[in-house]
């Protein structure tokens, strides 16, 4: 028809395809946006909802973000840096705030480091009014000791108790006291109020703790002593030393708050004391040593000879193990270990079942401690030979 365009050929020509040819929409790899939400009323919900959570944060954020820190400590005293298994370990630490007040009448958490190689919680005690609680323990391996504070709201700010003792009594109007100075303070500061413990007469809380599940038995005692050894940080301060101090002097301690107010206290954690308890076997060859040098003599059990397994009989009998006089009857004592696992404090029988002919006890290292044979004395030797059986006596 004149003067009417014509509409496009739908198979028109593209480049490099020719004409005739159907063509196929080709989709882009991209995923459309999602269509918003249809319902209205859940749309309204899911807002309120997190109108609500956002307004529940900003209320309780002030509070969680608002604890301080508690100072927990924890060290050794009167107890040597290693100990043999069953020996008395006395622990003592402290809970203070920031500034280095004491935080009393709070209960602080000992744990022990465990075979999985985390803490685990053993003993509890409650501070005294001093901030320190004080463990026994009598341990049976070597671990890493923490104390532990779970925090929470102290009444009376710093751990002071909510009703503190009465002011002391006021001197009489007619005799001055001694050292007034020459512009003396109000009478309310003149003789400020004076804690209870402050008289040098410490309060002593104790509690007794059974075994714990290792069987080492242990106690916590609060005393006001604070006593502490060459293990404890020299940063710490003898707390009945330091309380006379404070008597006489106002401005040693950081001012306490008021009576009434209370603060929040995050969890805290002490760092790690190490209690090093020797083992067994290793106490077995430390007392074999003691006899290097005495000479060989067959058929004596010591003190002053011995012959092979009169030694062993002589060494493990301080463990509480009684041997006979004869190697091959001390193959039937204690359990049977293989070589790859034998430690120190070991007995060792050479020879064959039925038929041993030597006794030693294994020193570590490829050494062993032994009364050898005629014209020698006891020390600690080589293995000599490799047909030998492993007992163990002691762990």
């Amino acid at each position: 028809m004149a003067g009417t365009p014509s509409l496009p050929n739908p198979t028109a020509h593209f480049v490099g395809v020719p004409e005739g040819t159907l063509l196929r929409t080709v989709r882009s790899h991209r995923r459309s946006l999602p269509r918003p939400l249809k319902n209205k009323w859940l749309t309204a919900s899911l807002g309120v909802a997190a109108a609500g959570l956002m307004a529940v944060g900003v209320v309780a954020a002030p509070s969680v973000f608002a604890a301080d820190q508690a100072k927990v400590m924890v060290w050794k005293y009167n107890t040597p840096s290693t100990t043999s298994p069953g020996s008395l370990v006395n622990l003592e630490g402290f809970i203070k705030t920031p500034e280095g007040q004491p935080i009393p009448n709070v209960t602080a958490t000992l744990s022990r480091t465990e075979a999985d190689g985390h803490y685990h919680a053993l003993l509890s005690g409650t501070t005294n009014s001093q901030g320190v609680v004080t463990f026994q323990l009598y341990p049976g391996n070597s671990a890493y000791w923490i104390l532990s504070y779970a925090g929470g709201t102290v009444s009376s700010g710093g751990g002071q108790p909510a009703n503190p003792a009465p002011a002391t009594t006021k001197a009489a109007p007619n005799k001055p006291a001694q050292n007034t100075p020459a512009n003396p303070k109000p009478a309310d500061s003149a003789s400020p109020s004076t804690p209870a413990e402050s008289s040098g007469t410490p309060s002593t809380d104790s509690g007794t703790n059974g075994n714990d599940a290792n069987g080492n038995g242990s106690t916590s005692t609060n005393n006001g002593n604070g006593a502490a050894g060459d293990n404890q940080p020299a940063a710490y301060t003898q707390p009945v030393s330091n309380t006379k101090q404070v008597s006489n002097n106002a401005d040693a301690t950081p001012p306490a708050a008021p009576a009434g107010t209370s603060r929040t206290f995050a969890s805290s954690v002490s760092p790690a004391v190490a209690v090093y308890v020797q083992d067994k076997g290793q106490m077995v060859v430390s007392t074999a040593a003691q006899y290097r040098g005495r000479p060989y003599q067959y058929g004596a059990a010591g003190p002053n000879s011995f012959d092979c397994s009169g030694f062993t009989k002589f060494i493990y009998a301080k463990f509480g193990k009684s041997l006979p006089h004869s190697a091959t009857s001390q193959a039937g004592y204690g359990s049977s270990v293989s070589r790859s696992s034998m430690k120190p404090g070991d007995l060792m029988l050479f020879g064959r079942p039925g038929s041993y002919y030597h006794a030693a006890i294994y020193a570590g290292g490829g050494n062993m401690w032994d009364a050898p044979t005629s014209g020698q004395t006891v020390g600690s030797h080589r293995i000599w030979s490799n047909d030998y059986t492993v007992r163990r006596l002691v762990s």
